[in-house]
C-alpha cells in the first residue's frame, strides 16, 4: 500500500494541465496517525537529501512539522542541525506581517533558535519578485496563486533560494481534497467529490520548475496524505455563515475559513495541543500596508489583466477517470453504498 518517495502524483504541464494519482488513498480515523507518518517522512527526507531545511511561516502546516521535528530531536532520532529551520519576515515600510513575532515566539518555545530573514520590500526586492513571478508564468501560463497571493508566493520562493539546499515546504494538505473551493474566505465552488489540484501544488515534480529544490512535504507519500482524510472531513456539514453578513470574509476567523481548514486543525490540535497558540494565520504581507503600496497593486493589476488565475484540474486515476471519494480504499466502511 505504501509508495516510493515523492511520486504520489504525476503531473502533465504541456498542453492541457493534468495530474494522475499513482497510489491509493484511504480514510484515517486515528488523528495521531498523521503525527507518526510525518515524523517517519521527515526522517526519510533527512536520509535522502544532503542539506535540508524547513520553511517555517508560523502557519499551522509548517508549525505542525516544527512540532514533529521537535519530537524527533528530543527522541534522539535527529540532531538539532540535521534539518535547519528558517523563517522569512517581509517588511513594507519597516512593518512586518501582523503575526511574525508570534511565529518567532512559538518556534523559540519549542526550543528552536532558527534562522530569520528580515526582508524589506524595497525596489530591488520588488523587481526580484516580478522576475520570479514571470518565470513561473512563462513555464506554466498561470499565476502561482490568486492574484494577490502570487506576490507572497514569489517572496517565499526567493527566501528559499537564499537558504539553499533542499527545502521542505508545507503548503498543500488534504484541505484541497473533497472540499469546496474557497478563495479569500468565499466559497466559489461547492464541489466536494474531487481532488482539486493547482499547478503550484505539483510544480516541485517538474525538473524545469523555477523552484526545483523544494519538496511539498505532505505529498511525500500516500501514508502521509491519507492521514488528513478523516471521517469528519467527509461527513461534516459546512458552517452556515448567513448570521455573519457584516463580518469581512478576509478575516482569518470568518466561518468560511473554518469550513476550509477545520478538519486539519482538529487533527493538528489533537496531536499537539500547544498549536492552538498559532491558529488563524495572518497573510505574510501586512494586508493594509500592501493595499497602500502602489508598486504591488500595479503589478497585481497587471497580472489580473494579462494572465490566467491559478490553473487547476481534478486528479485522475491511472485509468484516466477522475478520482472521487468513492475511490478511497475503505470508503464502504464509513458510507452506505447500497
Amino acid at each position: 500500500m505504501n509508495n516510493t518517495f515523492n511520486d504520489l502524483l504525476s503531473p502533465k504541464f504541456e498542453d492541457n494541465f493534468e495530474v494522475t494519482l499513482n497510489y491509493p488513498l484511504w480514510i484515517t480515523e486515528d488523528p495521531l496517525t498523521l503525527k507518526r507518518e510525518c515524523k517517519r517522512g521527515l526522517l526519510e527526507v533527512a536520509e535522502t537529501y544532503k542539506k535540508v531545511s524547513l520553511a517555517y511561516s508560523g502557519g499551522s502546516d509548517s508549525g505542525f512539522l516544527l512540532c514533529c521535528l521537535r519530537d524527533l530531536i528530543n527522541e534522539g532520532k535527529l540532531k538539532k542541525d540535521t534539518i535547519e529551520v528558517f523563517q522569512g519576515i517581509f517588511l513594507l515600510g519597516g512593518i512586518p506581517q501582523d503575526d511574525a513575532a508570534r511565529a518567532t515566539r512559538f518556534a523559540h518555545s519549542l526550543g528552536f533558535d532558527h534562522k530569520i530573514y528580515n526582508l524589506e520590500i524595497d525596489d530591488d526586492m520588488h523587481n526580484k519578485v516580478i522576475d520570479h513571478t514571470l518565470k513561473f508564468i512563462s513555464r506554466y501560463n498561470t499565476t502561482q496563486e490568486n492574484y494577490y497571493n502570487t506576490y507572497v508566493c514569489s517572496l517565499q520562493d526567493i527566501v528559499s533560494e537564499m537558504q539553499g539546499g533542499t527545502i521542505i515546504r508545507a503548503v498543500f494538505t488534504a484541505s484541497q481534497t473533497f472540499s469546496p473551493r474557497i478563495t479569500d474566505g468565499v466559497i466559489v465552488d461547492d464541489d466536494d467529490n474531487h481532488w482539486d489540484i493547482p499547478v503550484n501544488m505539483v510544480s516541485h515534480y517538474d525538473a524545469d520548475s523555477p523552484n526545483p529544490h523544494e519538496i511539498e512535504f505532505f505529498l511525500w507519500d500516500n501514508r502521509i496524505y491519507s492521514g488528513f482524510i478523516s471521517p469528519f472531513k467527509l461527513k461534516r456539514r459546512l458552517i452556515d455563515s448567513e448570521p455573519f453578513p457584516e463580518m469581512p470574509t478576509t478575516l482569518p476567523t470568518h466561518p468560511n475559513y473554518f469550513n476550509k481548514y477545520l478538519d486539519k486543525w482538529m487533527i493538528y490540535l489533537q496531536c499537539y495541543p500547544e498549536m492552538s497558540e498559532i491558529l488563524f494565520k495572518i497573510p505574510s504581507l501586512n494586508r493594509e500596508a500592501r493595499a497602500k503600496d502602489a508598486r504591488i497593486m500595479k503589478f497585481t493589476d497587471y497580472l489580473r489583466q494579462r494572465y490566467p488565475d491559478q490553473k487547476k484540474c481534478f486528479a485522475k486515476k491511472l485509468d484516466g477517470q477522475y478520482f472521487t471519494r468513492q475511490d478511497l480504499l475503505n470508503y464502504e466502511e464509513y458510507f452506505d453504498v447500497s
